[in-house]
Protein backbone atom coordinates (compact mmCIF):
# COMPACT_ATOMS: atom_id res chain seq x y z
CA UNK A 1 0.00 0.00 0.00
CA UNK A 2 1.74 3.46 -1.02
CA UNK A 3 1.78 5.80 1.44
CA UNK A 4 0.29 9.43 1.91
CA UNK A 5 2.68 11.09 1.16
CA UNK A 6 3.38 9.69 -2.42
CA UNK A 7 -0.32 9.82 -3.42
CA UNK A 8 -0.26 13.19 -2.25
CA UNK A 9 2.76 14.02 -5.19
CA UNK A 10 1.43 16.69 -7.76
CA UNK A 11 -2.46 16.56 -6.55
CA UNK A 12 -4.17 19.25 -7.63
CA UNK A 13 -1.00 20.15 -9.72
CA UNK A 14 -1.42 21.91 -13.72
CA UNK A 15 1.97 22.74 -15.71
CA UNK A 16 2.44 25.49 -18.04
CA UNK A 17 4.46 28.03 -19.77
CA UNK A 18 5.03 31.16 -18.75
CA UNK A 19 4.93 33.78 -21.55
CA UNK A 20 5.57 37.29 -22.10
CA UNK A 21 1.85 38.01 -21.43
CA UNK A 22 1.45 35.97 -18.24
CA UNK A 23 5.12 37.45 -16.73
CA UNK A 24 3.06 41.02 -16.96
CA UNK A 25 0.24 39.39 -15.50
CA UNK A 26 1.36 36.75 -12.48
CA UNK A 27 2.31 37.99 -9.08
CA UNK A 28 5.61 36.28 -7.91
CA UNK A 29 5.75 37.38 -4.36
CA UNK A 30 5.77 33.97 -2.75
CA UNK A 31 9.15 33.29 -4.42
CA UNK A 32 10.62 36.55 -3.05
CA UNK A 33 12.45 34.18 -0.07
CA UNK A 34 13.61 32.42 -2.75
CA UNK A 35 15.34 35.37 -4.94
CA UNK A 36 14.30 39.22 -5.03
CA UNK A 37 11.18 39.63 -6.98
CA UNK A 38 12.92 41.82 -9.40
CA UNK A 39 15.96 39.36 -10.08
CA UNK A 40 13.22 36.81 -10.71
CA UNK A 41 11.57 38.60 -13.61
CA UNK A 42 14.77 39.63 -15.35
CA UNK A 43 16.33 36.28 -15.72
CA UNK A 44 12.49 35.02 -16.96
CA UNK A 45 12.46 38.48 -19.26
CA UNK A 46 16.01 37.45 -20.18
CA UNK A 47 15.10 34.20 -22.10
CA UNK A 48 11.84 35.84 -23.42
CA UNK A 49 13.60 37.65 -25.54
CA UNK A 50 14.43 37.13 -29.83
CA UNK A 51 17.22 34.09 -29.42
CA UNK A 52 20.14 35.31 -31.66
CA UNK A 53 21.18 32.18 -33.79
CA UNK A 54 24.97 31.16 -34.70
CA UNK A 55 25.31 33.69 -37.55
CA UNK A 56 24.46 36.55 -34.69
CA UNK A 57 21.20 36.62 -36.42
CA UNK A 58 17.86 37.61 -34.14
CA UNK A 59 14.92 34.59 -35.47
CA UNK A 60 11.24 33.93 -34.38
CA UNK A 61 12.05 31.81 -31.45
CA UNK A 62 12.50 32.63 -28.19
CA UNK A 63 15.51 33.10 -25.68
CA UNK A 64 14.83 29.87 -24.08
CA UNK A 65 12.21 28.54 -21.96
CA UNK A 66 9.79 29.13 -18.40
CA UNK A 67 7.99 26.29 -17.31
CA UNK A 68 5.74 26.58 -14.51
CA UNK A 69 3.87 24.77 -12.11
CA UNK A 70 0.32 25.83 -10.24
CA UNK A 71 -1.13 23.98 -7.71
CA UNK A 72 -4.85 23.65 -6.58
CA UNK A 73 -4.40 25.21 -2.65
CA UNK A 74 -7.97 26.31 -0.80
CA UNK A 75 -9.29 26.63 -3.93
CA UNK A 76 -7.19 28.88 -5.51
CA UNK A 77 -4.45 28.22 -8.29
CA UNK A 78 -0.87 29.02 -6.69
CA UNK A 79 2.59 29.25 -8.24
CA UNK A 80 4.77 27.25 -6.92
CA UNK A 81 7.56 25.84 -9.07
CA UNK A 82 9.59 27.79 -11.86
CA UNK A 83 12.15 26.65 -14.41
CA UNK A 84 14.06 28.46 -16.73
CA UNK A 85 16.11 27.07 -19.40
CA UNK A 86 18.17 28.89 -22.13
CA UNK A 87 18.60 28.21 -25.73
CA UNK A 88 22.04 27.69 -26.81
CA UNK A 89 23.53 28.38 -30.62
CA UNK A 90 24.73 25.11 -32.48
CA UNK A 91 26.13 25.12 -35.41
CA UNK A 92 23.98 24.26 -38.45
CA UNK A 93 24.85 21.07 -40.54
CA UNK A 94 25.78 22.11 -44.10
CA UNK A 95 22.17 21.42 -46.24
CA UNK A 96 21.48 22.75 -49.05
CA UNK A 97 17.70 23.23 -50.32
CA UNK A 98 14.82 21.91 -48.65
CA UNK A 99 17.14 19.45 -46.92
CA UNK A 100 18.20 22.88 -44.94
CA UNK A 101 14.91 24.09 -44.60
CA UNK A 102 13.78 20.77 -42.90
CA UNK A 103 16.51 20.15 -40.86
CA UNK A 104 16.11 19.16 -37.23
CA UNK A 105 17.61 22.06 -34.81
CA UNK A 106 20.95 22.22 -34.39
CA UNK A 107 20.59 24.33 -30.53
CA UNK A 108 20.24 23.21 -27.30
CA UNK A 109 18.43 23.71 -24.32
CA UNK A 110 19.80 24.06 -20.77
CA UNK A 111 18.51 24.86 -17.35
CA UNK A 112 19.81 27.71 -15.53
CA UNK A 113 17.56 28.35 -12.73
CA UNK A 114 14.54 26.14 -10.57
CA UNK A 115 12.73 27.05 -8.19
CA UNK A 116 9.97 25.63 -6.18
CA UNK A 117 8.37 27.14 -2.60
CA UNK A 118 9.66 25.16 0.31
CA UNK A 119 6.02 24.28 1.19
CA UNK A 120 5.21 22.22 -2.08
CA UNK A 121 8.86 19.91 -1.66
CA UNK A 122 7.00 17.09 -2.12
CA UNK A 123 5.61 18.02 -5.68
CA UNK A 124 9.47 18.58 -6.84
CA UNK A 125 9.97 15.23 -8.40
CA UNK A 126 6.85 15.62 -9.95
CA UNK A 127 7.49 18.94 -11.54
CA UNK A 128 10.94 17.32 -12.62
CA UNK A 129 9.39 14.50 -14.69
CA UNK A 130 6.60 17.04 -16.72
CA UNK A 131 9.69 19.50 -17.62
CA UNK A 132 11.89 16.49 -18.62
CA UNK A 133 8.99 14.90 -20.89
CA UNK A 134 8.47 17.84 -22.57
CA UNK A 135 11.71 18.07 -23.70
CA UNK A 136 11.80 14.92 -24.58
CA UNK A 137 9.19 16.11 -27.23
CA UNK A 138 11.20 19.43 -28.18
CA UNK A 139 14.26 17.20 -29.05
CA UNK A 140 11.95 14.35 -30.32
CA UNK A 141 10.40 16.79 -32.80
CA UNK A 142 13.91 18.16 -33.82
CA UNK A 143 13.27 21.35 -32.32
CA UNK A 144 16.39 20.93 -30.13
CA UNK A 145 19.58 18.92 -30.42
CA UNK A 146 19.77 17.92 -26.74
CA UNK A 147 18.36 19.35 -23.50
CA UNK A 148 19.93 19.41 -20.02
CA UNK A 149 18.00 19.61 -16.73
CA UNK A 150 20.54 19.39 -13.91
CA UNK A 151 22.35 15.98 -14.39
CA UNK A 152 20.07 14.48 -16.78
CA UNK A 153 20.73 15.04 -20.78
CA UNK A 154 17.96 14.39 -23.09
CA UNK A 155 19.39 13.48 -26.97
CA UNK A 156 17.91 11.30 -29.71
CA UNK A 157 18.27 7.97 -29.50
CA UNK A 158 17.07 6.20 -32.76
CA UNK A 159 17.10 9.52 -36.02
CA UNK A 160 14.13 8.29 -38.49
CA UNK A 161 14.28 12.20 -39.98
CA UNK A 162 16.52 11.02 -42.67
CA UNK A 163 16.14 11.04 -46.71
CA UNK A 164 12.68 9.55 -46.42
CA UNK A 165 11.49 12.17 -44.19
CA UNK A 166 12.93 14.89 -46.54
CA UNK A 167 10.93 13.03 -49.27
CA UNK A 168 7.99 13.06 -47.09
CA UNK A 169 7.96 16.46 -46.12
CA UNK A 170 9.31 17.51 -50.16
CA UNK A 171 5.40 16.14 -50.65
CA UNK A 172 3.51 17.52 -48.55
CA UNK A 173 5.32 20.96 -49.48
CA UNK A 174 4.79 20.66 -52.90
CA UNK A 175 1.23 19.40 -52.45
CA UNK A 176 -0.06 21.84 -50.03
CA UNK A 177 1.75 25.46 -52.32
CA UNK A 178 -0.19 24.20 -55.25
CA UNK A 179 -3.04 23.84 -53.52
CA UNK A 180 -2.88 27.14 -51.34
CA UNK A 181 -1.37 28.33 -54.32
CA UNK A 182 -5.14 27.87 -56.84
CA UNK A 183 -6.77 28.88 -53.89
CA UNK A 184 -5.45 32.27 -53.37
CA UNK A 185 -4.44 32.65 -57.01
CA UNK A 186 -0.89 33.52 -55.72
CA UNK A 187 2.57 31.36 -55.87
CA UNK A 188 4.11 33.39 -53.03
CA UNK A 189 1.25 32.90 -50.13
CA UNK A 190 0.97 28.98 -51.63
CA UNK A 191 4.87 28.31 -50.51
CA UNK A 192 4.10 30.24 -47.45
CA UNK A 193 1.22 27.57 -46.70
CA UNK A 194 2.98 24.87 -48.12
CA UNK A 195 6.45 25.30 -45.61
CA UNK A 196 3.61 25.85 -42.67
CA UNK A 197 2.09 22.84 -43.41
CA UNK A 198 5.23 20.36 -43.96
CA UNK A 199 7.10 21.63 -41.10
CA UNK A 200 4.33 20.98 -39.00
CA UNK A 201 3.06 17.71 -40.29
CA UNK A 202 6.97 16.63 -40.15
CA UNK A 203 6.91 17.27 -36.61
CA UNK A 204 3.84 15.61 -35.14
CA UNK A 205 4.39 12.57 -37.71
CA UNK A 206 8.10 12.02 -37.28
CA UNK A 207 8.92 12.23 -33.50
CA UNK A 208 12.34 10.50 -32.97
CA UNK A 209 13.04 8.23 -30.18
CA UNK A 210 14.85 9.57 -27.25
CA UNK A 211 17.21 8.47 -24.58
CA UNK A 212 18.46 9.94 -21.17
CA UNK A 213 21.19 9.53 -19.79
CA UNK A 214 23.75 11.36 -16.40
CA UNK A 215 26.24 13.81 -16.46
Amino acid sequence: MADNKTDRKGKGCSFTQISKYVLKRENFDSFEALLPKEELMAKMQEVLTPFVDSNGKKTYHDAGIVYAMYKKVAKKKELIAIAILRRIAGEPEQKKGLEALFANSPDTYELTDKFILPEYKEDEEFFDEIVLSHLEDLVGAGQAKEAYFEDTRIFVKEGIKGMSQVIYNLLIFVGMACLWGTVFKSVALGICFGVCFSSCFGMTTARAKTDRDRR
